[in-house]
């Protein structure tokens, strides 16, 4: 299997592909940050296959590098600390996060993604020299109860700038457990929840992360992968960690993610379209388009 780049013309589809990646790329497990203009990047190791997501870490998953969520704002200075870290790991379809709290009480209340239990984590397009983005997704998970069973609640709240508030589809899986040593969160995001982002279509992605845990005496904190006071406002760009994303390997099949390269065309346009794709061997691929109208009808 090599490395390539295939232009393809289909009728009036074009069609760009970022072709194959060698086997022989190194799986890469350590926390070892690459510089990206001023900043330094968190590595993400690629994983074939989506892990059952029911909030507890897969035995092939624990050598992912665990990184602790140190910088803390509290809500009361009296408020107990407690450790946080988190995984990351992506395949060609989705980004995957666990998020383990040595903290055994679980807190369900309302708006859990601002007062506790929950989280928000943020996907962004990266900018120069690690300047703040205006353009980004922020994830909202959350503990909520309904008859004495915890639930997880997800849901988009902001798009760029602008409040969302908008449900995620049922593609992405937030899985919550309350266990003996802790609490943890298991969460599975599509590539295509947050489009157009993709590691190997974008120059460059980053991310932050806030956990919001509540505390024993009615107060909360506020644990962040990286300090931005401005995670949770509306009207403002967002700090961020660049993303360095490891090569795949381990492939055994073919594997390919597709977009558009414009939303918006006109009557007599092409239609763009980029293709990444992963394979184990050498192979043909048939790709099948179908254009609907607003209306749903078939163009």
């Amino acid at each position: 299997m090599r490395t390539g780049l295939f232009w393809v013309i289909l009728n009036l589809i074009l069609i760009e592909i970022h072709g194959s990646f060698a086997n022989s790329y190194p799986s890469c497990q350590h926390d070892e940050p690459a510089s990206i203009g001023y900043h330094h990047a968190y590595s993400v190791p690629f994983i074939s296959q989506a892990p059952e997501i029911d909030g507890s870490l897969d035995v092939s998953l624990k050598t992912l590098p665990a990184r602790s969520l140190s910088m803390v704002i509290k809500g009361d200075d009296a408020n107990p600390e407690c450790n946080i870290f988190y995984r990351m790991a992506y395949g060609t379809q989705f980004f995957y996060m666990f998020i383990s709290i040595n903290d055994t009480n679980l807190y369900t209340r309302d708006r859990a993604y601002q007062n506790g239990d929950g989280f928000n984590l943020v996907m962004a397009r990266a900018k120069p020299h690690g300047k703040r983005t205006d353009e980004f997704y922020v994830l909202a998970g959350a503990a909520e109860k309904h008859n004495s069973i915890v639930h997880a609640k997800h849901f988009f709240w902001y798009y760029n700038v602008h409040t969302l508030f908008k449900p995620t589809s049922t593609d992405t899986k937030l899985q919550i457990k309350k266990k003996d040593d802790g609490i943890t969160f298991e969460l599975l995001l599509p590539w295509t929840e947050i489009y157009p982002y993709h590691p190997w279509l974008e120059d460059s992605l980053g991310f932050n992360l806030r956990v919001v845990k509540g505390t024993s005496n009615g107060s909360v904190n506020f644990y962040y992968a990286k300090m931005d006071h401005r995670l949770d406002s509306e009207n403002s760009t967002r700090a961020y960690i660049p993303l360095k994303f490891n090569n795949p390997h381990h492939v055994k099949d073919h594997q390919s993610y597709v977009r558009l390269k414009r939303n918006h065309i006109q009557a007599g346009d092409s239609l763009g379209l980029q293709i990444a794709t992963l394979s184990a061997d050498t192979r043909s691929t048939e790709l099948h388009t179908q254009i609907n109208s607003a209306e749903g009808a078939i163009i």
